[in-house]
């Protein structure tokens, strides 16, 4: 919904659009903050404090971008969804495969294939 409204915020031609795109992303912010908060969240202290922290800057952004709406601002939101969901994609055995690569002798695995993430989250 974001990347369909990013470029088309300039002109205004369909603000309500833009503003059910931020507020359903803001939406989903928010479960990520109560997952990450929750007493049963099982991740360790490190990624919640980093998730936390992200989702504050998420929060902030949106409200800058429903006050004064602009394509760019979108965009932002855009590519921190697409950069998570990349990293969610990513299988843990490609990141072994990289590490060992580094200390082993042999031949490196090649690295797992990542699934297109253009219309995940954004």
């Amino acid at each position: 919904m974001m990347d369909a409204c990013a470029g088309k915020t300039e002109d205004f031609d369909d603000i309500d659009a833009y503003k059910a795109a931020l507020r359903l992303n803001w939406r989903l912010w928010t479960i990520f903050q109560a997952d990450v908060s929750s007493v049963d969240s099982s991740l360790p202290l490190d990624i919640k404090e980093n998730i936390l922290s992200l989702s504050v800057f998420i929060d902030k952004h949106t409200v800058s971008a429903l006050a004064e709406p602009a394509g760019r601002k979108l965009r932002v939101l855009i590519e921190i969804n697409r950069n998570i969901a990349s990293g969610l994609m990513t299988t843990p055995s490609a990141g072994a495969a990289e590490a060992s690569s580094d200390t082993d002798a042999g031949t490196p695995e090649a690295p797992a294939q990542r699934p297109k993430t253009d219309d995940i989250l954004a």
